[in-house]
């Protein structure tokens, strides 16, 4: 009799066991095989229209820093607002300047363009702009390190120490 309870314990662990391989067979094994025609369905794309052609912009590069950390390029659209973006390349902190032109890269610390409201310095590593008021134009002195501007209503020459 203890034979049999035996043997019938034996037979109910062997059952238990099989039963499990059976399940984790199914799952690694035939669920993947299930679901994936699920993964390679495309999500359905938005249908674009005519109306949606003014959104669109051209990307094109502009000018880069000397050691290359930073970039600068600008967003061009058929109606409506350019932006020029400056990009440091490692790790991708941006900074806007709508409708901006006349872009340049003072050494490798700073960023000067020219916009409606003035001429903008950007410091690149601190992040503080400055904005001085309409100039005619500009120029940067890599030598003595000064960025020299006409300005447009006083015809003033004027000159910056960017150390």
């Amino acid at each position: 009799m203890q034979l049999l309870n035996n043997f019938r314990k034996k037979s109910k662990k062997w059952e238990h066991s099989h039963l499990n391989l059976k399940l984790v067979l199914f799952s690694f094994f035939i669920l993947p095989v299930v679901s994936c025609p699920l993964w390679g369905q495309p999500v359905q794309k938005k249908q674009l229209t005519e109306s949606d052609y003014h959104l669109w912009g051209e990307l094109r590069p502009d000018k880069v820093a000397p050691d290359g950390t930073w970039a600068s390029y600008r967003m061009v659209h058929e109606k409506g607002i350019d932006t020029l973006f400056v990009t440091n390349t490692t790790t991708k902190r941006t900074y806007s300047f709508p409708s901006a032109n006349n872009s340049l890269f003072a050494g490798n610390n700073y960023f000067v363009c020219r916009d409606t409201k003035g001429l903008h310095i950007l410091n690149l590593t601190t992040g503080k702009q400055e904005v001085h008021p309409p100039v005619s134009q500009c120029d940067y002195s890599s030598k003595t390190k000064q960025l020299i501007f006409l300005t447009k209503a006083e015809k003033v020459l004027k000159m910056i120490n960017l150390q």
